[in-house]
């Protein structure tokens, strides 16, 4: 695992690292990474970020979300929603066991 990605604004690339990033939006044609304070944009797709940071804690939610698990607030699993710093999140019906099976759940 890197400690670090850029992302390129203009001509500048900017060092962010992977941990502070809440999560990934897709959004049409690029894909919005959100932090606490900062927001970049990449044409990456969800997929193939997904691929990207496989061994980091990020689990793809729902098609357009790929999420740091590590910010989570909370999850109402009754509504499918997830608060991530001030975000909601959608849960897709076909992607919450993955969120799930990544999460230490205490019963």
């Amino acid at each position: 695992m890197s400690d670090s990605l850029f992302f390129k604004k203009g001509n500048i690339l900017h060092r962010v690292n992977p941990k502070s990033i809440c999560f990934f939006q897709a959004n049409g044609d690029y894909t919005l990474a959100i932090g606490e304070d900062v927001k970049y944009m990449t044409s990456m797709g969800i997929s193939e970020l997904a691929n990207f940071l496989i061994n980091d804690a990020f689990v793809q939610v729902h098609r357009s979300y790929l999420l740091n698990i590590n910010k989570i607030d909370s999850i109402d699993l009754m509504s499918s929603k997830i608060n991530v710093s001030g975000h909601i999140v959608p849960i897709s019906k076909t992607r919450k066991n993955n969120l799930l099976e990544a999460l230490r759940i205490v019963k």
